[in-house]
């Protein structure tokens, strides 16, 4: 599902000071995105605090002209993929998402970026309630 490089940037950088330099654990040097219901949701934690934010996607029409809605998961590197976004020139991401990998698809490229299941993303209870 596509989105706009500076709505993904913005999310980025709003969210991935929560994620600690030299973690303890992996998955905390990671940045949840999820997929649904037409919004990327971008999220890090450090167990201790945890910023997330919600970016709307673009609706892609098919060719029979119904709508696409990919309900996806990921943890990715947030400082790589921050890195990333930064160069990238202005206009759509299409992202393809897999259980270990992403796929970024620009204008001027297709990137992939590795992975973690994002069922070992810390639970955050109080935020899950409230999306």
């Amino acid at each position: 599902m596509p989105i706009e490089r500076t709505e993904l940037l913005r999310a980025l950088e709003s969210v991935v000071s929560a994620a600690p330099g030299n973690p303890s654990l992996p998955i905390l040097s990671t940045v949840l995105l999820t997929a649904r219901e037409g919004s990327l949701i971008a999220r890090c934690t450090d167990l201790d605090v945890s910023i997330a934010t919600t970016v709307p996607m673009m609706m892609q029409a098919t060719r029979d002209l119904t709508l696409v809605n990919d309900e996806w998961s990921i943890c990715l590197p947030a400082a790589k993929l921050l890195e990333l976004v930064k160069v990238f020139d202005d206009g759509e991401i299409r992202v393809e998402a897999e259980v270990d990998r992403v796929t970024l698809h620009t204008a001027n490229g297709k990137y992939k970026l590795a992975g973690m299941d994002a069922q070992d993303f810390p639970a955050d209870s109080k935020m899950d309630s409230n999306q």
